[in-house]
C-alpha cells in the first residue's frame, strides 16, 4: 500500500489530470476537425506496397517513401495523425501528388531489406506535434484503383519541448513479427529455419496490426483527456537513453518484447532518477537484440550460438544473461508463459483494492468487481519463485487473474528513488480505456468506465514527483528542516510550510532551514512539497515536537538590612515559551506562604539570611534564584 499519511492528500489531488493544465500542444491539436473513413481497404498482396526509411523524425526531418505497385499504376500517399479529434481518430495532414508507380521485387532475403529506391518525400513542418503518423499509399489506377497500403512513422517532439508525459512506441517487435520477404524471428511465419537479422527496410503487411490490437486504445485515452504527451519509439530510447529523463512519466505501450541493453539501462536509470514508469502492455523488454545497419537491423539469435560472446550482450533472454536481468526488476512482474490458445475462453481481471488506496478512488470497483476479457492473449504475473532482486517492499496487486494458463498480475511498487511503477500485465489490458474494434474481434469492445477513471488516478500521481523525505529536528529555540529525498535533477524546490504557511524554499544551494522562536512543549506540524517543471508533489507532512524550555528567574531586593525592618523583594521572571508563570518565596529553606512577584519581609534575627524564589511553567519547567541578606542588630 502507499504510505497512509500521503492517502488523504493524493485522494484530494485525483481531481487534477493533464485535460486540467493550460492548453498544451496535444490539446490544440485534437481541437482540430478530423477525417472519418481514413483507415481505406488495406491489401497484403503486391498490388501496393510501402515502408518508409525512417522509423521515426523531428520536425524539420524528411521521410523517405518506397513503394511499389503491381502492376505499375499510379498512386498518391496520404499522411494522417493518429488521436482523438473528437472521435474520429485521424486528422489528413498531408496529400502528396499522384506518382506513376513501378514494381519493385521482393529480393531474395528480402527480410534483410527490400532494396527498393526512393519513391517519394516528406519533409515534416515544423508544427507538427508528437504522435503516431500513418501514411497511406493508395492505387489511383488499374484493376485495383482503391486499394491502399500503409505505413506508420513517429513524429518526435523537439528535445528543448519536455512533455510531461513520453510514450514508448514498440516498433522492435513489430519488425520481429514482420515475415515480409520469407522470414521473421519466429519459426511459424518464416520459410524454413527463422531469420537471426531482420530489417525496417521493407514493408510490414498490414503493418498496424498491433497498433490496432493493443495501441491504439491508449492514444485515444490519453488525447482524449488532453495529456500533455510525446512519442518515441523504442528504438529512438537506444540512441538517446537520456531522453526519459526529459518527462515525469514514460508510458510503455503495447508488446514491447524486444529491448537493447541500452533501453533496458535507459529504463533502470530513469526509476532510480524517480522517474515515473507505465508498462501499458505485457511480455515486455523479455528478449535482448542489438542493432545492425545504423539501427535499420534488428538482430535476434535468441540462442547462445549468437557470435557475440559477451555473456551479458548476447540477443538471448534477458533473465539468461549472465548475470541475469530479471524483467521483475524493473516491472514487478514477468512473462511465465501466459498465452492464449486457440479456443480458450475469455480470462477476466478480478479487482484486488487494497482499503483506501487512492488509485481506486472515484471507479465504483470493489473487491468484487470483474473485468472482463482484459487477460491475454499474453500476460504477466508474479514469479511463484521471486528472485530476491525482485522482492519490491509495498509491491501492491490491483487486479489478478488465477485460472488455466497461469496468473496475471497487474501491480504497482514504489522504487527507493520514489517513482511508482505500474504494471498492467496485459496486452489487452487497453482495451477497457477506449471503445474500439480489435481485429482479433471484429467488433467494438467497450471502454468499461471504472477502468478510464483508475487510469486517470494513476496519471494523476504518476505526473508527480515523489513526496519529498522531509526531516524535523527540535534545535535551539526552533526546528530544523532538511530533505533527505534521493536527488532528482528535475525537482527545482522543495517547499517547507508550518501549518499551511509556507516559511522556507530549500534548493539545492539551500539544503536546510531553521524555524526560529517557536514556544515549546508543542507539536508542530510541517509539510513540504517538492515542484519539478510538470507540476508539484503530493505534500510530505512530519510533526516535531518542541520540548519545554524552564523558565528563567531573578530576584531583586536589598542586601542588608536591620532587624525589624521591613524588607520589599521583587522576582523578574521570564519565559521563552510564553507561558503564565507561577512564583512562590521562602526564607531560610522554609516557605513564607506568599505566591507573586513580589514578597514583603521583615528579619528579626540579626546575621546571614537567605531569600529564595522558584518560577513554575505550569509544564515541569522551573527556575530558582536567590538573594543572601545581612541582618544588622
Amino acid at each position: 500500500m502507499m504510505p497512509v499519511m500521503l492517502a488523504a492528500a493524493l485522494l484530494a489531488a485525483l481531481a487534477v489530470t493533464g485535460s486540467a493544465a493550460a492548453a498544451n500542444p496535444i490539446q490544440v491539436e485534437n481541437a482540430r476537425a478530423g477525417a472519418f473513413g481514413w483507415r481505406g481497404a488495406e491489401v497484403n498482396g503486391a498490388e501496393i506496397q510501402g515502408y518508409t526509411s525512417e522509423i521515426s523524425a523531428l520536425p524539420g526531418g524528411t521521410i523517405h517513401f518506397h513503394v511499389s505497385t503491381d502492376p505499375p499504376e499510379p498512386y498518391a500517399i496520404a499522411v494522417y495523425r493518429l488521436g482523438w479529434y473528437r472521435g474520429a481518430g485521424a486528422r489528413l495532414v498531408a496529400s502528396l501528388p499522384d506518382t506513376n508507380g513501378s514494381n519493385y521485387t521482393a529480393p531474395e532475403g528480402g527480410w534483410l531489406g527490400a532494396g527498393w529506391p526512393v519513391t517519394d518525400r516528406l519533409t515534416v513542418p515544423g508544427d507538427w506535434p508528437s504522435g503516431y503518423y500513418i501514411a497511406r499509399f493508395e492505387l489511383h489506377g488499374g484493376p485495383e484503383i482503391g486499394s491502399s497500403a500503409s505505413a506508420i512513422f513517429v513524429v518526435r517532439d523537439p528535445p528543448a519541448r519536455r512533455s510531461a508525459v513520453l510514450v514508448q512506441v514498440p516498433v522492435n517487435t513489430w519488425e520481429a513479427y514482420n515475415g515480409w520477404g520469407g522470414k521473421s524471428l519466429y519459426a511459424d511465419n518464416s520459410i524454413g529455419t527463422r531469420a537471426t537479422h531482420v530489417s525496417f527496410d521493407r514493408p510490414l503487411p498490414t503493418p498496424s496490426i498491433a497498433t490496432w490490437e493493443w495501441e491504439i486504445q491508449l492514444v485515444h485515452f490519453l488525447e482524449r483527456e488532453g495529456y500533455d504527451v510525446a512519442y518515441q519509439t523504442d528504438v529512438d530510447t537506444h540512441r538517446d537513453p537520456a531522453s526519459l529523463l526529459a518527462h515525469r512519466l514514460v508510458i510503455v505501450d503495447g508488446h514491447d518484447e524486444y529491448w537493447t541493453s541500452k533501453i533496458r539501462d535507459a529504463f533502470d536509470a530513469a526509476r532510480d532518477a524517480g522517474t515515473n514508469l507505465a508498462f501499458l502492455g505485457a511480455n515486455i523488454g523479455y528478449w535482448q537484440v542489438r542493432y545492425e545497419d545504423g539501427e535499420r537491423t534488428v538482430v535476434g539469435y535468441k540462442s547462445r550460438a549468437d557470435p557475440v560472446t559477451d555473456p551479458a550482450l548476447q540477443s538471448v533472454l534477458f533473465r539468461d544473461l549472465t548475470p541475469p536481468r530479471y524483467e521483475c526488476e524493473l516491472m514487478g512482474v514477468q512473462f511465465q508463459g501466459g498465452i492464449s490458445r486457440s479456443g480458450d475462453p475469455p480470462r477476466d481481471y478480478a479487482v484486488a483494492p487494497a482499503v483506501g488506496d487512492p488509485w481506486f478512488a472515484g471507479t465504483g470497483f470493489t473487491a468484487s468487481t470483474v473485468l472482463p476479457g482484459l487477460v491475454g492473449p499474453e500476460w504477466d504475473s508474479i514469479p511463484i519463485s521471486l528472485p530476491s532482486s525482485c522482492m519490491k517492499p509495498g509491491l501492491t496487486v490491483l487486479f489478478h487473474f488465477g485460472g488455466p494458463g497461469g496468473n496475471a498480475d497487474a501491480v504497482r511498487y514504489v522504487a527507493p528513488s520514489g517513482a511508482r511503477v505500474f504494471s498492467a500485465a496485459s496486452l489487452r489490458f487497453s482495451w477497457g480505456l477506449d471503445d474500439w474494434a480489435p481485429p482479433s474481434v471484429g467488433a467494438i469492445v467497450p471502454a468499461i468506465p471504472g477502468l478510464q477513471q483508475f487510469m486517470r488516478n494513476v496519471l494523476a500521481d504518476e505526473l508527480r514527483p515523489a513526496s519529498p523525505a522531509l526531516k524535523a529536528i527540535a534545535v535551539g529555540d526552533g526546528v530544523e528542516l532538511s530533505v533527505t529525498s534521493q536527488p532528482d535533477p528535475r525537482i527545482t524546490s522543495t517547499a517547507v510550510a508550518r501549518s499551511g504557511a509556507v516559511i522556507c524554499t530549500l534548493t539545492a544551494a539551500v539544503p536546510r532551514c531553521v524555524d526560529h522562536r517557536l514556544p515549546g512543549h508543542r507539536v508542530y506540524h510541517y509539510s513540504a512539497v517538492d515542484t519539478d517543471e510538470w507540476g508539484q508533489s503530493v505534500p510530505a507532512a512530519v510533526d516535531v515536537r518542541v520540548p519545554n524550555r524552564p523558565p528563567s528567574l531573578v530576584v531583586l531586593g536589598p542586601v542588608a538590612v536591620r532587624a525589624g525592618k521591613r524588607a520589599l523583594y521583587t522576582a523578574r521572571a521570564s519565559d521563552a515559551d510564553g507561558d503564565r508563570l507561577t512564583v512562590s518565596w521562602s526564607r531560610d529553606g522554609h516557605s513564607v506562604g506568599r505566591t507573586g512577584d513580589r514578597v514583603s519581609l521583615v528579619f528579626g534575627i540579626p546575621g546571614r539570611h537567605v531569600v529564595s524564589a522558584i518560577v513554575s511553567d505550569g509544564h515541569l519547567g522551573r527556575g530558582s534564584a536567590r538573594r543572601a541578606v545581612v541582618v544588622r542588630a
